[in-house]
This record gives structure tokens, C-alpha cells and sequence, in this order.
């Protein structure tokens, strides 16, 4: 029996192999849509867990999508983060789509605002606005100009420019500490 199911993995491994990508997309999306659907429909007592509700299932549910979109990669992890966002928006908060909401079915509702509190950290928020001021400063080449603007008076030998960035770093770092420390 083993053999079999061996030999039947193997196939559709060369089989899937020669698919083309589009296709693969297409049979990634299906394997994570089916597995969703089947752990959002299925009954909760399948869950093994007592007293579980709707909106918890749909919660086990949307973590399976999420982690099944990242392990498989069909759109970046970014789209993906977004997706699980607006999911727990629209189908597990009080302010979600009214039919899939109706707190007397599906159990106590999660807030919204607590929702979206995990996701809107104040640290959070400051990488968003770095990688945003980074993706900024590469598409229209500023990062690029400043580099060359503070490397121009190091001259062309690179131990002095490295001495310098070194040095630039640590008074850097002493700036940053003192102001935390404070």
C-alpha cells in the first residue's frame, strides 16, 4: 500500500513538474480555496474541541488560508497579510458583513477595533513608514544621489570611507541611545 502511494506522489510529482507555472498557480489556489472551504463548512464538533464556536472555526479556517498561501506562495506575503485582515474584518467582527455576522448563529463577536489594534502597534506602524520612505527614496534614485553625496568627500579609498561609515554609525548609535534612555 505504501509502494502505491509512493509511486503515486512520485507521478504527480513529475506531472506537476511539467505544468506550466500559470497552471501551478492555478493548482496551488485550489488546494488552498478547498482547504478553507472545508474548515470553514465543516461541523464544529469535527474539531474535537468543546464549546467552539462559528467565529472561532472561522478563525482556525482563515489561519489555515493564511499559513497555506505563505508556505505555497501564490502572491506575496504581503497580499497575503492584507487578505487575513479584511477576512477577520468581513466574517469575525462586529462590523463585518451582516449575514455572516449575526452574533445569535455564530457566537460572540470579535471587536473590531481589537482586530485592527494588533495590527496597528506603534512599532508597526514605524517599519511601515520606513519601508515606505525606502521604496520612495529607490524609485526615484534619491538613495542613490545621497549615497554619493556623503561618500564624495571620503575620496576613492575605501578603508577611510569605511573608517568614516563606521565611526558615522557609532556616534549614530549614542545619539539613538541617549534619546531612549531619557
Amino acid at each position: 500500500m505504501a509502494l502505491i502511494w509512493l509511486r503515486s506522489i512520485t507521478v504527480l510529482a513529475l506531472i506537476t513538474g511539467f505544468i506550466h507555472q500559470k497552471n501551478q498557480i492555478i493548482i496551488k489556489s485550489a488546494i488552498v480555496l478547498l482547504a478553507t472551504l472545508l474548515l470553514w463548512n465543516l461541523p464544529s464538533s469535527a474539531f474535537g474541541i468543546e464549546g467552539l464556536t462559528i467565529v472561532q472555526q472561522r478563525v482556525i479556517a482563515i489561519f489555515a488560508f493564511a499559513t497555506l498561501m505563505w508556505i505555497l506562495e501564490i502572491v506575496p506575503s504581503w497580499a497575503t497579510s492584507v487578505s487575513i485582515i479584511v477576512m477577520m474584518l468581513l466574517f469575525t467582527s462586529n462590523s463585518g458583513i451582516n449575514f455572516m455576522v449575526d452574533e445569535e448563529k455564530v457566537g460572540k463577536l470579535l471587536s473590531y477595533k481589537d482586530i485592527m489594534a494588533c495590527f496597528a502597534d506603534p512599532v508597526i506602524m514605524l517599519f511601515i513608514g520606513g519601508f515606505i520612505l525606502a521604496i520612495a527614496a529607490t524609485k526615484t534614485g534619491l538613495d542613490a544621489q545621497l549615497a554619493r553625496i556623503l561618500l564624495k568627500p571620503f575620496g576613492h579609498n575605501s578603508t577611510v570611507t569605511i573608517k568614516v561609515t563606521m565611526t558615522m554609525f557609532l556616534w549614530l548609535l549614542c545619539l539613538a541611545l541617549l534619546s531612549i534612555s531619557r
